[in-house]
């Protein structure tokens, strides 16, 4: 049963508790945790939500490696960080990002109204479990006491400069997505060009066929899409019976989906993705194309078969 605690000072409402919850990337993986702490804070005029999560040894290395939650090497601190031990639980210490706030307090403000925001199956609550709305500010796993120490607690890891206040931090300027699509487009070396201020193009070749791949960005709305465009326009006939045959695959489908033109017959496989609330870096721009290129060429000869 969870325990809920107010008082004065700096933490004005805390919930313990042990439930479990899944945070979802940007590119739709499930990070699964435990849910075993919620707070709200007080620092100068404004207010801070954490919580504090526990996580297996493969999902936290899935979170390291892939830079979730804010968790960028350059933001350790340096001289803090200890070696986590391979194979056991970490606890991660998280705080929301300040934008998000509202969103978190819209039933009250205690810790009992951030965990029903947080866990309500609305479109709300699904923004609040993604994996970017949040930032490690430490990482932590428990460590076996001595004995003279029994009834204590131990933990060694490391803090991140998302410890400082948030609203304290100053506000790195974030690369334009033209930028970051042309960076990694130039490491990748593929022959890119834009067509028009938001739409980009280049041709890719796979195991099973080459195709166009169209790429459009939208700074205002922060959105970047990636098309990959079938080279045969499907045949009038076909439609019907092809756009019965996609939505089935649409259906389970985890990112991305087949988009079929009723009116021209054009075929595309689309993947995108919502950046607002963090940065499109050259690694996640990758994973977004190559999805997209690898779905392409997955199905290229199963459309083949059926234009």
């Amino acid at each position: 049963m969870a325990d809920a605690q107010t008082g004065g000072g700096p933490e004005q409402s805390r919930l313990e508790l042990e439930h479990p919850i899944a945070f979802l990337t940007l590119t739709g993986e499930t990070l699964d945790a435990v849910l075993t702490q919620v707070a709200l804070s007080t620092a100068g005029d404004g207010t801070a939500c954490r919580l504090r999560v526990r996580v297996s040894w493969d999902v936290y290395q899935v979170i390291a490696s892939d830079a979730w939650m804010g968790l960028h090497a350059t933001f350790r601190l340096q001289g803090q960080e200890a070696a986590l031990e391979a194979g056991r639980d970490v606890e991660l210490r998280v705080v929301l990002r300040h934008t998000l706030l509202t969103t978190a307090l819209r039933f009250g403000i205690e810790a009992e109204h951030v965990l029903q925001a947080l866990l309500e199956d609305s479109l709300e609550g699904q923004r609040l479990r993604c994996s970017e709305c949040w930032l490690i500010t430490e990482a932590l796993q428990q460590l076996e006491v001595p004995a003279a120490l029994a009834g204590g607690t131990l933990k060694k890891g490391y803090r991140t400069q998302w410890a400082a206040d948030v609203q304290a931090l100053p506000v790195a300027a974030k690369p334009s997505l033209h930028e970051t699509v042309e960076s990694y487009m130039a490491q990748a070396e593929l022959d890119f060009d834009w067509l028009d201020g938001d739409i980009g193009r280049c041709m890719y070749s796979g195991a099973n066929g080459s195709w166009a791949v169209l790429i459009r960005t939208d700074e205002a709305q922060q959105l970047c899409l990636v098309y990959s465009v079938y080279p045969v326009s499907v045949p009038e006939a076909q439609r019907a019976e092809l756009a019965v045959y996609l939505n089935e695959e649409n259906y389970d489908l985890v990112i991305g989906n087949f988009e079929l033109d009723p009116s021209d017959g054009e075929l595309r496989y689309r993947t995108s993705l919502d950046v607002e609330q963090a940065a499109l870096t050259p690694a996640l721009f990758q994973r977004l194309f190559t999805t997209n290129v690898e779905m392409m060429d997955y199905y290229f000869q199963l459309l083949a078969g059926r234009i």
